[in-house]
């Protein structure tokens, strides 16, 4: 598995909607990082530069970062896995949206729950669809004495 640094991905208002690569998980590396905040089971928690060593598993939500002198950035993922070590970030997610302001992530996070709800909602009609045909194909089965 090879890192992908994080600055080196546009934001997201050069991106349409969410981050999504070709392989099943994205790792992302941020190097030189001075504070973090995000959550997972325990709870939303921060960290600032040179913590400790630390792992834990994010969980679905919003996470933001900051270099030394630069604005924070803001991360909407659907959970990963932190990795943070001498100062360096390390990122393991499904997909991602990462964006300086706050109130468009969450506008493209919404829109995006939204085409996929819609896409959830036209599989659920396709397999309700299948079933039927599938009923109506057994009913229709010949050899069958007990109909």
């Amino acid at each position: 598995m090879s890192w992908l640094r994080l600055s080196d991905l546009p934001p997201s208002d050069q991106v349409n909607g969410f981050f999504s690569p070709p392989q099943a998980t994205r790792s992302c590396l941020q190097s030189n990082v001075q504070s973090f905040v995000g959550r997972d089971r325990s709870g939303q928690f921060g960290i600032r530069a040179h913590h400790e060593r630390l792992m834990t598993v994010l969980g679905f939500g919003l996470a933001r970062f900051r270099q030394a002198d630069a604005p924070w950035q803001h991360l909407g993922l659907p959970g990963g896995l932190l990795y943070f070590v001498g100062n360096e970030l390390f990122v393991c997610t499904t997909r991602y949206i990462r964006d300086e302001r706050r109130e468009r992530l969450i506008q493209a996070l919404d829109e995006e729950l939204r085409r996929e709800e819609a896409l959830q909602d036209e599989f659920r009609h396709s397999l309700r669809s299948l079933e039927q045909e599938m009923l109506r194909q057994l009913w229709r089965m010949p050899g069958e004495e007990t109909r």
